[in-house]
């Protein structure tokens, strides 16, 4: 014989009885101002210690300024353990 399955109902659900894995996102309540500020790419890699080859990469990518997101979505780093 196999498993028994036991799936809540559809009231279940409805009746908020069964937690429910995802939700619905307001756009108004994202908060996206930290990650449109324009930064220096130079201060971000100072403080973010990264070494002078990111520094080039980063300056040859965007030039001397660019959002906190794209810098951050074209980070690579190191890592940092033993």
């Amino acid at each position: 014989m196999g498993a028994q399955w036991n799936f809540p109902t559809i009231r279940a659900f409805e009746r908020r009885e069964v937690p429910v894995m995802s939700s619905h996102i307001q756009i108004g309540e994202i908060a996206q101002g930290k990650l449109r500020e324009i930064w220096s790419v130079r201060e971000f890699v100072r403080e973010n210690d990264l070494d002078e080859k990111t520094e080039k990469q980063l300056l040859a990518l965007f030039g001397s300024f660019a959002t906190k997101q794209e810098l951050v979505a074209n980070l690579e780093r190191r890592c940092r353990t033993r």
